[in-house]
């Protein structure tokens, strides 16, 4: 677990979780985010899946893993644009979003991927998000 290793083929590092091994970074700097977030009761749901500081976004992607009750509709953004990535996506188990950004959106301070009731309140269900962005990094010194 832990282990990171290039993988010449995919020309992507890999991250090894204990059970799978994970693109972490292809060598174009786009990097693949994957989290499960388990919805819980609110308006909305900051989920750990983190936009970093200087993360240039490019889109996310989500699918639903366990249905949202009575398959209500949700929305999938940021605080300061709830919708940004997608509206009124369906809440039935599979359902799926593919949110590209309008051109790559550069944020300046971390910032939590955000799913937000698209009229009432969430309370159950679960969702499978992956955040594609561009990090960069300095030259070597």
């Amino acid at each position: 677990e832990g282990w990171r290793v290039w993988d010449k083929q995919e020309a992507s590092f890999k991250l090894y979780s204990g059970k799978q091994w994970r693109t972490i970074m292809t060598d174009t700097g786009v990097v693949p985010l994957q989290h499960d977030h388990i919805i819980t009761p609110g308006a909305y749901n900051d989920t750990t899946l983190t936009i970093q500081d200087r993360d240039i976004v490019l889109g996310i992607t989500a699918r639903v893993v366990t249905a949202l009750p009575a398959q209500q509709q949700w929305k999938l953004g940021v605080s300061a644009d709830d919708g940004r990535y997608g509206t009124q996506i369906g809440g039935a188990e599979g359902s799926t979003n593919i949110g590209v950004s309008s051109s790559p959106q550069a944020y300046y301070g971390q910032t939590p991927v955000r799913i937000t009731a698209q009229s009432g309140t969430l309370s159950s269900g679960q969702i499978r998000l992956k955040l594609f962005l561009f990090r960069l990094t300095l030259p070597a010194a």
